[in-house]
């Protein structure tokens, strides 16, 4: 579990860095639009979470273990799948609201982003659930 976590910290860190020197290039180019600076500011926070991540992995190898133990104890698994339940039922109604939203206001392509956003998951969820089903 810690090899897994550690690739990911570093894929994070990839590409955090990635992203903020393509915001930070394109602002430099003197291309001023929302998405540069949405890639820099996601870039950033990337770097930030990565760094933080690896700083504690490193500095502290028996709280790495630590971490590595709660996340393998059943209870806790438990309520990370209870908790993503949630914010997976939480998200439909939000995500269908928006679309409604974008739809009143007239922005045709982004109600349908917005529907493809919203049916993406829920055929996911559902894929998933007959698989589990068909494999437990």
């Amino acid at each position: 579990m810690i090899q897994f976590v550690k690739k990911c910290d570093r894929w994070i860190l990839a590409m955090g860095i990635l992203f903020y020197t393509s915001g930070a290039v394109a602002r430099y180019m003197g291309l001023n639009h929302v998405v540069f600076s949405f890639l820099s500011g996601a870039g950033c926070g990337m770097l930030l979470v990565a760094t933080i991540s690896l700083f504690i992995r490193f500095r502290s190898p028996q709280q790495a273990q630590q971490q590595e133990i709660e996340q393998r104890d059943e209870r806790n698994i438990q309520i990370r799948l209870l908790a993503g339940n949630t914010t997976f039922l939480a998200t439909l109604p939000v995500l269908f609201v928006l679309a409604v939203v974008f739809l009143i206001l007239g922005y045709d392509l982004a109600a349908i982003l917005t529907i493809f956003a919203l049916a993406a998951p829920v055929l996911i969820f559902s894929i998933a659930l007959v698989y589990y089903n068909k494999k437990m």
